[in-house]
Parts: structure tokens; sequence; C-alpha cells
């Protein structure tokens, strides 16, 4: 059954998660970074940079997955850095380059991973959206993106980027431009029919035009969504019409 935890990030690979209000994508990001902590080396820097939350929310919520995942431990044997982008506001151009410098900075440090390692470092950008609702323009957060995917390209880093889309079907200027940098775009969706108390949403997941690995992964189209109910501890994944072998 599907798991997130288990997507190849490669070095230099932007995996693109978009979701919306009515199906947030907290816990795929959380089940990435759990899996990037646990399988990767202390050779590897894990950079959270996060526009929506603060460092005590997500500490709270992994602490309650099971396995949990203690990012306070993290942080103290340097392989995970928090950048709290929220209680410092990015609404300039310039702040955009200061926040790039801090993250240049971290994987410049001599024990971060790099392209003769066989542990990947990783960004992760959570809710790049709140840049544009911020008041940043889309041309400045397109340029913000594409120098860190050059970083990543030079310093061995996989991207991984959430995108919140307030149009169910309507791309936006910036999803389009994200949609055509990426290796993978993992949907999380709200039901069609509407909401449930056993299912709280679905997931796709698509191949990106700059996948060039031969990574075999199953894709897993709209029509065919994996569903998904959450729970304190994380989420249950399970096919269309068998929501009740979970419960």
């Amino acid at each position: 059954m599907f798991d997130p935890s288990t997507l190849p990030c490669q070095g230099g690979q932007l995996l693109l998660v978009t979701d919306s209000l009515a199906s947030p994508a907290d816990f795929v990001i959380l089940s990435i970074l759990a899996a990037q902590l646990k399988n990767h080396s202390l050779k590897s820097k894990c950079i959270f940079v996060s526009f929506s939350q603060t460092f005590s929310h997500w500490k709270s919520v992994a602490a309650r997955l099971s396995p949990p995942t203690h990012l306070s431990s993290h942080i103290s044997n340097g392989s995970f850095k928090f950048l709290d982008a929220l209680t410092e506001p990015h609404t300039t151009a310039s702040a955009l380059r200061l926040l790039y410098d801090k993250i240049s900075r971290i994987l410049d440090e001599p024990d971060a991973g790099d392209a003769n390692s066989d542990s990947p470092n990783m960004i992760v950008l959570d809710s790049i959206s709140f840049l544009e609702w911020s008041g940043i323009s889309v041309v400045d957060v397109k340029c913000f993106v594409r120098a860190l995917r050059a970083l990543c390209n030079r310093r061995y880093a996989s991207l991984v980027i959430r995108h919140h889309r307030v149009l169910s079907d309507d791309l936006d200027d910036l999803a389009r431009s994200l949609l055509a940098q990426c290796a993978w775009h993992l949907e999380v969706l709200p039901l069609s029919s509407g909401r449930s108390g056993a299912i709280s949403g679905e997931v796709a997941l698509h191949r990106g035009p700059l996948l060039n690995d031969l990574a075999i992964i199953d894709t897993i189209q709209r029509n065919n969504a994996v569903q998904y109910r959450l729970s304190d501890t994380g989420a249950l994944y399970f096919g269309r019409g068998t929501s009740a072998g979970i419960l």
C-alpha cells in the first residue's frame, strides 16, 4: 500500500506536494521528514523551512507519530535544522535572498552530505504559498525556487515543496512553474463525494517532467487514488471501497 516515506528523494530532484485547506498535507510532510531523519546518517542535513507553523507545532505532532520522531534530538546531533519563516516574515525579495544564504551556509558545513555520499541532504519548504499571500511577487518566488534547485544540484540535496491550491483544478502561475520543475508530484485531495467520518481524503502520485532516474514506483492516478484516514499517530492508507478493512 502507498507510503509517502518510501518516495525516492534523490539529490537534485524536486518532490512537489500539493494540497488544499480541505485536505492539508501535514501528515505527508511529516512522513517524508521522519523517513529522512531515520534512514540517513549524521553526514546529511535536513533543512526544514516552515512558512505556516512554529517549531513547537511540528515538534508536538512529530512526537505523536508511530513510531515517534523527536525533532529536538536531531537538532542536537546536527542532522536537522529548523528555519522559522513564520515568526520572521519574508515579505520582500531581499528577505528571500537572506533565507537562501542561510540555507546555503548550512549546506556548506563540513558534516553536510555531498555527491560522494550515500546520504543526500534534504530541503523542505512547507507552505511556499504563504510567500505569495504575504505580498511577494510570483516572479520573485519563482526565482527563489530556481536558485534553490540550482543549489540542490550543486550540494546533492533533494527539495520538497508544499504548495496550497486555493482553487480545486485551476493552476495558478506558481503551481505551473513548480509542476514544470518537479520529478514527482504528490496530490493530497479531498473526497469528491464530500466529507466522511471514516475517510479523510485521497492521495494521487504522478511522475514529473524532470524525473531522470529509473525508480520503479507505480504512479497513482486520480481515478484510482489511494484513500487515507488520519489518526493521532499518523495516516492509515487503503484502496477505494476497502475502508472497512482498517477499522
